[in-house]
């Protein structure tokens, strides 16, 4: 039996389940775990994970649309969640030169690429500032 095959026999039809880390590994695990239990399974990434291509994309080296049509390649029925969208969510918000209003406009764009993505549920975390902010 698979490690996919072993986890699987412990969820049932009510146990919501999701797979952080939106690497390639995660992403194959989450659709083996999703196809053997006939539901899907959510997969949750980050901004610094996954980001929008103008944005800068994220550390492990997809950018939102990809990582999106990876994620449903195959007729995958994965759910797509983005964990910890916001203002001064990504690396390159935290630059001395992004105001308040640059990083919202960046958490803004960052959603809409989201949207158009096909991300079906959205965590706005507005947890963290700027630099300034904290200064005050």
């Amino acid at each position: 039996m698979t490690a996919a095959g072993a986890l699987s026999s412990r969820i049932t039809a009510s146990l919501p389940v999701a797979v952080g880390m939106a690497t390639r590994y995660g992403l194959d695990a989450a659709k083996e775990i999703s196809f053997e239990v006939g539901r899907p399974v959510m997969v949750i990434a980050s901004r610094r994970q996954i980001e929008a291509e103008d944005l800068g994309g994220g550390y492990v080296g997809w950018d939102t649309r990809s990582w999106a049509s990876t994620a449903r390649a195959g007729g995958s029925p994965l759910i797509l969640a983005r964990d910890h969208g916001g203002p001064y969510q990504h690396p390159a918000d935290f630059g001395e030169c992004v105001t308040e209003r640059e990083a919202m406009a960046r958490a803004v764009e960052s959603f809409e690429t989201d949207i158009r993505s096909g991300v079906e549920l959205l965590h706005i975390d507005t947890s963290l500032g700027s630099v300034r902010s904290a200064a005050r």
